[in-house]
């Protein structure tokens, strides 16, 4: 599969309980497995959710018994999924690779659930990390970990532009409690010269578009091939987020289009991106210097994130090699 690490699991699956994901379709590929998406649209009250879960469980059992995977890769939030699969691996026999997203660890709801999780992880093949920070955990639970830090897509439709002469900054957002929007919004109006374009449901924090300045766009949700034409086509994606080790999904998406990032201080980030984007602390002068400096260096910091994909690919296939080596059973 062209530019893309690829090791494929011997009748392998993954199961993801989201509509859509980025990472999954991503890990999916680097696996050579599909990816069977389980949702249910039964609305965010409680009864709502606990709905979905009951229906993902039953459908979730329905995959594993028509498909008779010999491995399952599982996302591992929400923990019900593990559940789900670990407890149909009892009938059907198949082994399980957790894909560990950091809210195993992060989250308060989901680290109650961490004696399962380690019980999972020390009797699994081998274990997804996101970054270096959660593999010292799975490590120290007794799971042989792969480091799949950044999973770069191949966007065949998607044009590839220099960057723009006027400074356009697509700011990745899903108003969740980690992004410091009121900040951002303060930056924003601080840099005028910038224009800024806000993706995802803005009606969450009670935005106004006719209450904003002229250089911030409200977008909405957009169709993800736009959402990434409009990344291509951007000066740098913005992202940012108080929960130091995660990869953001819009780094993925900037490292696959050769676009720089503006984003927090992590070494998880720092590791991915190198010179190919900016960093900073997450208060109001330190994002308007970020900022500033990215719109200043644009062609440079293009340059620069124009050559970080092939270098993640080659770190994850230096990753899937060894577990290769490791376990050739598992692998075609």
């Amino acid at each position: 599969m062209s530019g893309l690490a690829y090791a494929p699991l011997r009748h392998g699956l993954m199961i993801t309980w989201r509509a859509a994901c980025f990472r999954s379709s991503a890990t999916g590929c680097a696996l050579g497995v599909p990816v069977h998406y389980v949702w249910f649209d039964t609305g965010s009250s409680r009864c709502g959710v606990l709905r979905r879960y009951f229906l993902s469980i039953f459908q979730t059992w329905a995959i594993l018994r028509r498909e008779r995977p010999e491995v399952v890769v599982v996302n591992n939030l929400p923990v019900f999924s593990v559940m789900a699969v670990w407890l149909g691996g009892l009938f059907l026999g198949h082994r399980i690779v957790l894909d560990v997203h950091s809210g195993m660890f992060t989250s308060p709801v989901w680290s109650r659930f961490a004696p399962f999780y380690r019980y999972i992880v020390a009797r699994s093949p081998f274990t997804l990390a996101h970054n270096h920070y959660d593999g010292v955990q799975l490590s120290a639970w007794g799971g042989t970990v792969v480091h799949m830090t950044a999973l770069p897509r191949d966007f065949p439709h998607i044009i590839r532009q220099p960057a723009p002469k006027t400074a356009t900054m697509l700011v990745v957002c899903s108003y969740q409690p980690d992004e410091p929007i009121e900040t951002l919004l303060n930056v924003m109006r601080a840099l005028p010269s910038i224009h800024f374009v806000l993706t995802g449901n803005f009606k969450k924090r009670g935005l106004v578009p006719q209450d904003l300045p002229a250089n911030i766009e409200l977008s909405g949700f957009m169709p993800h091939e736009e959402y990434l034409q409009r990344m291509a086509q951007s000066t740098a994606a913005v992202t940012f987020s108080d929960r130091p080790q995660i990869m953001q999904m819009a780094v993925h998406e900037a490292i696959s289009l050769g676009v720089p990032v503006v984003t927090n201080h992590s070494q998880t980030l720092k590791r991915v991106l190198e010179d190919g984007g900016v960093q900073c602390a997450l208060d109001a002068p330190s994002m308007i210097k970020a900022l500033q400096d990215a719109a200043a260096r644009a062609q440079e910091l293009r340059e620069a994130a124009g050559q970080l994909k092939p270098r993640r690919v080659r770190d994850v296939q230096i990753e899937l090699d060894r577990v290769r080596a490791e376990h050739p059973d598992l692998f075609a």
